[in-house]
């Protein structure tokens, strides 16, 4: 089996993914309330989560669920522009960024932002149920 190179660090696709589960736990929004309230399937929202750009025909589906103007969404999720957000959304957004990052950490599994790709794994020792 040919082992495939690790992807170099992409500080752009970071850069998106941050902001974006960011702006989704200031918003107080859970992942599968997104999913549910866009239309976007889970896969395809796993890939926004880990800094995929999003499309312009879908980004007015999420700013509509997130309360925000999709331009502002735009220029903030895509180019990192914080100058394109409104007093409002700035104002959350910092909020949750001045959290101790173990409460921010917390708070993003909550609401089901922080789990990364994949299934998660089964506790260690866990048994099949007969």
């Amino acid at each position: 089996m040919v082992e495939q190179p690790k992807p170099e660090y992409d500080e752009e696709r970071e850069g998106r993914a941050y902001r974006f589960v960011v702006t989704c736990c200031a918003n107080n929004k859970i992942k599968t309330w997104l999913i549910n309230n866009t239309g976007i399937k889970k896969p395809t929202m796993t890939t926004y989560e880990q800094g995929r750009i999003i499309p312009r025909k879908v980004l007015p589906k999420i700013a509509h669920a997130l309360g925000m103007q999709p331009m502002w969404l735009s220029r903030w999720l895509i180019d990192g522009d914080e100058n394109a957000l409104n007093a409002y959304e700035k104002e959350k957004i910092d909020l949750f960024e001045a959290l101790p990052e173990d409460e921010q950490l917390r708070r993003k599994n909550e609401l089901g932002w922080g789990r990364g790709p994949g299934r998660p794994r089964k506790p260690t020792g866990a048994r099949p149920s007969d």
